[in-house]
């Protein structure tokens, strides 16, 4: 199968290499979803929250920069903004060119402070509680803020 070639009768894509950062009580519901198709590592300040991915099939991963190696994309669900800065944007986490798709509620003010440091992130904050994201049928409102949009009020 090549990249970008549907995988399922659904359409959906498959086999990607997947970081996800953030295995609290969402982002492991929304993780659980992405391990029937694709190569998931994920990373948690607190590792013992993630072992029910790693029991699912997920790769724990022991910082966030051994999670993001060779990912096709990143996905994080941090608590807040400053979980963010501290380590997406302090650190220079997300190599070039690879997406960034923040889950993580934030401020229109944070989400272009992040879209100005990261040229792929894309906003997409879950709009809903544990229940949908277990039965995958949460809303995302999601955003590609360019850094012109970034940058305006």
């Amino acid at each position: 199968m090549n990249r970008g070639e549907p995988a399922h009768n659904n359409g959906t894509l498959g086999g990607m290499k997947i970081a996800f950062l953030g295995t609290g009580r969402m982002g492991t519901e929304l993780a659980r979803h992405l391990l029937k198709n694709h190569e998931l590592t994920v990373w948690n300040r607190t590792a013992e929250r993630a072992q029910p991915l790693v029991k699912s099939g997920a790769t724990l991963a022991d910082s966030p920069t051994a999670a993001v190696e060779g990912a096709e994309v990143i996905i994080t669900s941090l608590f807040g903004p400053d979980d963010i800065r501290e380590q997406i944007i302090e650190t220079n986490l997300i190599p070039d060119g690879v997406t960034w798709i923040d889950t993580t509620t934030v401020s229109p003010d944070a989400a272009r402070e992040f879209a100005a440091a990261v040229d792929s992130y894309v906003h997409a904050p879950v709009v809903g509680s544990l229940g949908p994201a277990r039965e995958a049928s949460s809303a995302f409102t999601w955003a590609r803020l360019t850094t012109t949009a970034a940058s305006s009020p």
